[in-house]
């Protein structure tokens, strides 16, 4: 996939089918299927948490039936990310499809720790326009 393609699949307006959000429990990640409104084009938006510390989890989305990642954010305060020229990202920080090396750099991104509040940035950065808008309506913790 070109860079190209890849930032107009994720230029797209798209829809988020499901009402809720739920954030995952250790080891477990959520799936939500986001469609098109310009195409017949399917995405899947994956959050997943691997660690015990509730403050670390990422979120991506992908085209549904590949494997192709287009965007993923990954919130925490204590990661770092070598990018491939070296540079060392701390804390919180953004992949963007880039051509030849896919999501393998990122680019700082602050969080401010609210899982509500980086879920509602990613579905903005990804051009998701009906996403869930407070916890009280649609954001489900276990």
């Amino acid at each position: 996939m070109s860079e190209v393609d890849a930032e107009n699949l994720i230029a797209v307006l798209k829809e988020f089918i499901d009402n809720k959000i739920y954030y995952p429990d250790i080891g477990e990640t959520k799936e939500y299927e986001v469609k098109s409104l310009t195409s017949h084009d399917l995405f899947i938006i994956n959050i997943y948490r691997k660690s015990k510390n509730r403050d670390k989890y990422s979120i991506q989305i992908r085209l549904k039936g590949s494997n192709i990642k287009l965007l993923r954010l990954d919130i925490g305060s204590t990661l770092s990310h070598k990018n491939s020229n070296g540079k060392i990202i701390h804390g919180s920080h953004l992949h963007i499809f880039k051509e030849n090396i896919e999501l393998s750099d990122a680019m700082e991104c602050k969080s401010n720790g609210s899982f509500i509040d980086d879920c509602i940035f990613f579905m903005k950065k990804v051009n998701v326009i009906n996403y869930p808008k407070t916890h009280q309506e649609c954001f489900v913790f276990n």
